[in-house]
């Protein structure tokens, strides 16, 4: 067998083991507190349209960057995004303390002016975790 290669390897492995490990490790941390972060769902009901009405959608556009902002200059958690469904839109928004969260976005989805059937979701930890609506 050549050497060169058995070289090559192990010197593969010893790299591997020196530096994969730690981003093994950091992974299986984020993942962990993934599990155990707080969430707050933001469900605001629009209109029906397929694509929107694109009055309301300039103002959600608006409302996503607000909550952005605010989130990000109480230091409180993070917004990740938002989804679609039939009739709604819903802001999912994640950080140490749902109840935090909730209080500091809750003043900017108040202008919004949400409609009848809007709701907010705490969830208090990871899937299946004790959950609020307001």
């Amino acid at each position: 067998m050549n050497t060169g290669l058995i070289i090559l390897a192990v010197a593969a492995l010893a790299l591997a083991w020196r530096y994969g490990r730690g981003w093994l490790e950091r992974t299986l941390e984020a993942r962990a507190q993934a599990k155990t972060a707080q969430c707050v769902f933001i469900k605001l009901r629009v209109s029906d349209e397929p694509a929107g009405d694109p009055e309301e959608n300039a103002r959600l556009l608006r409302l996503e960057a607000l909550i952005d902002q605010v989130v990000e200059a109480a230091g409180v958690g993070e917004l990740d995004g938002y989804a679609r469904s039939p009739g709604f839109r819903t802001f999912h928004l994640y950080g140490p303390s749902a109840d935090r969260l909730f209080e500091v976005v809750s003043p900017g989805v108040a202008i919004f002016e949400p409609r009848l059937g809007s709701v907010a979701i705490l969830r208090y930890g990871g899937e299946g975790a004790e959950e609020t609506t307001v």
